[in-house]
């Protein structure tokens, strides 16, 4: 009776060992992309803003294009000077690339639909047709580039 018990505490730590790497593997966070948006360094106001641009002009603040690569999964957010309108958000993308945009304030998320292609060089034009929800136009085209890699940083 003895050596069953103990043959069935051992079966059982030997199925809780085998089963820790796997809990720790789905539990840990993903390598390519955690779910959350990539962290935008402060905006930076001109001293003296540019007497050319008129006040009520869209503009591209900032955005998160690291190091111009992207893992396959990746996405990049860019942020406004004012909200954009969901319906009058223009790009290209070369090449031509199916892209999830994900509108959250004055950001946006451009991200594969589902993956980007590997080891593949690709450019993103957000158009000057783009217009804010005031109707204001984009200052002017604004290109990306990046070269999409299999593990970030490599």
């Amino acid at each position: 009776m003895n050596k069953l018990i103990n043959r069935k505490i051992l079966l059982a730590i030997l199925i809780i060992l085998m089963l820790i790497p796997l809990f720790l593997y789905l539990l840990r966070p993903n390598q390519i992309t955690d779910g959350k948006r990539p962290v935008l360094p402060a905006p930076t106001l001109p001293e003296n803003p540019s007497p050319t641009l008129p006040q009520n002009q869209l503009r591209i603040l900032r955005h998160s294009l690291p190091e111009r690569k992207l893992g396959l999964y990746e996405g990049f957010v860019i942020e406004f000077s004012d909200t954009p309108s969901p319906s009058e958000f223009y790009y290209e993308a070369i090449p031509q690339t199916p892209i999830n945009l994900s509108l959250e304030g004055t950001t946006i998320l451009l991200s594969p639909k589902p993956t980007w292609n590997p080891d593949a060089n690709y450019t993103i034009i957000i158009k000057k047709e783009t217009q804010d929800t005031y109707g204001n136009f984009l200052d002017k085209d604004y290109v990306f580039k990046f070269k999409t890699v299999l593990t970030r940083g490599i």
